[in-house]
Parts: C-alpha cells; sequence; structure tokens
C-alpha cells in the first residue's frame, strides 16, 4: 500500500494536513455517535410499541369487564326527585314510568338496585336514577321503546363509562370523515368497524392515514415523542460548527493552500512504497 511522502510537504501543509486528519476523525466520531442514537432510537421505537400494544390489550380487557357489569343497566333522566326517598320509592316511581309511559311490563321485581347518581343539587334539579336490572330482556324491551319519551321531559339511555363515552366521540368523528369518502362504516360498542375490520379509538389515532383512501379522515395520528441525550447533541453540533467554520471561513491564502495540498494528496506528490 503507498504511503505519503509526508517530507516533500512545507511546514505550512503539514499543519493543514493535520488539520485535515483531525476533520476526518472528528467526522468519523461523529458518525459513530449518530449509528448509536440512531440504534438507541430504534429499540426505543420497538419498546414503544411494546408498550403501546400491551397497555391496548389491557385496556380492551378492562373496558370489556366494565361493559359487561354495566350492562345490564339504565339511567333515567327526568325522574321527579322527592324529599325523603328510598330506593323502594324511586323504584316505585320508575316502574310507573316504564309501564305508563313506555307500555312495557315492569315490576319491583325486576329491578337490582335503584339510586339517585351524585349529591342533592343546590339548584333543587332532580338527580339521574340509575337502575339495574335483574334480566337484560326488560332493560332492552324498555330501550326499544324508549322512542315514545320523545317530547316528554324524561330520556333512558345506556349506562357507560367516560371512557367509552369519550371514545365514542371521537369514533363519531372518523366515522363521518369514511362516509364521506364512500367507506362502509358502522359503531360497535366503543369500536369502529370499517369495511369489515373492527378499530379502536387508540387504534384510528395511531394509524397511518393512508392506510384509507382518499387522505386522512377524522384527528391526525400523533407522532410518537423520543429523548434524547441533550449534551451529546449540544457536542456533536458544537463540533460539526467547528468543521464548518474550518472549511468555510479560512482566510484566501490558507484555502489556496488547502487547494494546492488536496491537489498533492491526489496524485502530485511522490509516493514511497510501504513495505
Amino acid at each position: 500500500m503507498d504511503q505519503l511522502d509526508e517530507t516533500s510537504l512545507t511546514p505550512f501543509e503539514k499543519v493543514l494536513l493535520g488539520h485535515m486528519r483531525s476533520n476526518k476523525t472528528a467526522i468519523d466520531d461523529l458518525s459513530t455517535w449518530v449509528g448509536t442514537m440512531q440504534e438507541y432510537i430504534n429499540n426505543n421505537n420497538i419498546s414503544n410499541s411494546q408498550l403501546r400494544q400491551e397497555n391496548a390489550r389491557l385496556r380492551t380487557k378492562v373496558d370489556d369487564l366494565e361493559y359487561r357489569v354495566r350492562e345490564r343497566n339504565l339511567i333515567i333522566i327526568g325522574l321527579e326527585e322527592q324529599p325523603n326517598e328510598d330506593s323502594d320509592s324511586i323504584a316505585l316511581s320508575l316502574c310507573d314510568l316504564i309501564v305508563g309511559r313506555l307500555g312495557v311490563g315492569c315490576t319491583t321485581a325486576d329491578l337490582d338496585q335503584v339510586r339517585r347518581l351524585g349529591k342533592p343539587r343546590a339548584d333543587g334539579k332532580d338527580r339521574p336514577v340509575l337502575a339495574e336490572f335483574i334480566t337484560k330482556r326488560v332493560k332492552y324491551a324498555i330501550v326499544n321503546s324508549a322512542k315514545k319519551l320523545k317530547g316528554t321531559c324524561y330520556y333512558i339511555r345506556n349506562d357507560t363509562s367516560e371512557q367509552f363515552r369519550q371514545d365514542r366521540k371521537v369514533l363519531y368523528e372518523y366515522q363521518q370523515g369514511m362516509k364521506s369518502i364512500g367507506k362502509v362504516v358502522k359503531m360497535v360498542k366503543n369500536k369502529l368497524l370499517v369495511d369489515g375490520e373492527l378499530y379502536t379509538a387508540d387504534e384510528l389515532e395511531t394509524l397511518d392515514p393512508s392506510t384509507f383512501e382518499r387522505g386522512a379522515v377524522g384527528p391526525q395520528p400523533t407522532k410518537p415523542s423520543y429523548t434524547i441525550d441533550v449534551e451529546k447533541q449540544r457536542l456533536a453540533q458544537a463540533r460539526w460548527q467547528k468543521i464548518f467554520n474550518q472549511m468555510n471561513h479560512t482566510p484566501g491564502k490558507k484555502r489556496k493552500a488547502e487547494e494546492q495540498l488536496q491537489k498533492k494528496l491526489e496524485g502530485g506528490l511522490p509516493r514511497t512504497s510501504a513495505s
């Protein structure tokens, strides 16, 4: 292998050669650091992805369990609140409403628990009633007849968690957007059925919009954040700045000498054969 005969260089050229070698070492060090950081980011991405998947799996399991617990419940809004009422009197009033307004057979024997939600209100407004039914048959009969309450002060809805309602709010935005681009979409509990595939709100928020035709729909997906070593980043930037200054802010005489040295390095200098 040929080696450069440095004896033919002037003192000034030797200094420049030293600077160029130093710059190459700095660039090599920086390349190594960039590679290390890329590996760290890739590993971090894998770790974050695994945590998100596990979190989504556990959350789905908890949501399903909570849904089952609330599945036989209904919340009734507008039922007049009486002074010193107890669960028995609330149950009787509720049965009267169900039989009289909805035409659905219901007795207190069909109710497991009945109670008001929250503390008494200072403005005197009636608190909602949470009713837990013995069987889902009676509950569904009430839900199917709830349209008869339209135009009255009464309102009946399913008992769902705050997270469930938030998920459906997000899913509704996606549902409207996907319908506008011709997708077959249906909301199933707290999931969205899109062209035969079920998606949760979390999955849709992190999904690549290109998954669906004609661009993004619903809220834009969030980008994951990464933690990096700020001090290493600062040192790398300083090193690059030093290299930049050496390469771009050299006085004319020094620049000309660098160009001459570069020509010599490309083949203009006599070389000795390495033994």
